[in-house]
């Protein structure tokens, strides 16, 4: 990936150009003194020397800069807030996503979250496990895929078989990660920004949901929207079947509640069977751990 994309550290600076940060150069420079502080912290807690950390830039995503972060033959993703990103942002997608781990296990719950006031910002950033050359479900240019990051970054378009697999199975997910005792579910989903992941080789077979619902891990909840489960699914049937991509380029769009960032309609079919695929999770007390019963 990092070869396709010119990524190396030293074009860091680029990232925060173009996601509008105002004296990027110094943003990029406080933000390194910041990941060197963290990298510190980290080691203490792990009971190792710092110098036994590497910490590696791969990406870009909406709201933070992906690294990775490698200490012990393990690795785990560290994702870094944007300065320019509303302060607390990343704290409470970390509370967010920890919250609905709990109702879904497919939801990737954080391992921690470090903040600090440094340079003219908070600095904030939240570790995430590692998944190794997971596939980012999303649109390109009015198509249906996932970018994938070997052996060069690119994007792949889904068949009809595989897309509609997946619809159903990211509609199932949003349902199953709804929490019916306080009434809120997550919203403000951006597909375009990559908020679903797909496990390596999922393509390699033909796409059933028995072989991709649990291969579908959601790594992002920006917010959540208070009403009732039905409400919810309502929401659900009323946004998935538009184009809700900004014309404004790949910034989310206000007008909407849910999808909020997907240029790709679904279907009501895929709508409505990933809509009773969820139900059926979520009436499932140990949520999702025997889907080759229960599918």
């Amino acid at each position: 990936m990092q070869k396709q994309l010119g990524m190396e550290t030293e074009l860091e600076p680029f990232t925060y150009i173009v996601n509008g940060v105002k004296n990027a150069f110094y943003e990029c420079e406080q933000s390194r003194q910041f990941l060197d502080k963290f990298k510190i912290y980290y080691a203490k807690k792990q009971g190792i020397d710092a110098t036994d950390i590497k910490i590696n830039f791969i990406n870009f995503g909406a709201m933070s800069l992906v690294y990775t972060l490698e200490y012990d033959n393990k690795i785990d993703t560290i994702l870094l807030k944007y300065p320019n990103i509303e302060k607390s942002a990343l704290r409470r997608e970390a509370e967010l996503l920890t919250h609905f781990s709990k109702i879904n296990n497919n939801v990737v719950k954080p391992i921690l979250y470090y903040s600090k006031n440094y340079g003219q910002n908070e600095r904030e950033l939240f570790v995430t496990p590692y998944f190794y050359q997971a596939r980012a479900i999303s649109n390109f240019k009015g198509k249906f895929g996932f970018y994938c990051p070997e052996p060069e970054y690119k994007f792949l378009i889904c068949n009809d078989k595989q897309a509609t697999v997946l619809k159903q199975c990211i509609i199932a997910h949003i349902v199953a990660s709804f929490d019916k005792n306080k009434k809120c579910g997550i919203s403000k989903i951006e597909i375009i920004g990559g908020d679903f992941i797909l496990e390596k080789d999922w393509d390699l077979n033909q796409p059933t949901i028995k072989n991709t619902f649990n291969k579908i891990k959601l790594i992002a909840a920006r917010d959540t929207i208070n009403c009732s489960f039905k409400q919810y699914l309502d929401l659900i049937r009323q946004e998935f079947v538009l184009n809700t991509k900004n014309p404004d380029n790949y910034k989310p769009n206000n007008n909407y509640i849910l999808n909020t960032c997907n240029e790709v309609p679904f279907t009501q079919d895929e709508i409505e069977q990933g809509i009773n695929l969820g139900i059926k999770i979520s009436q499932q007390r140990e949520y999702c751990n025997d889907l080759e019963l229960q599918l």
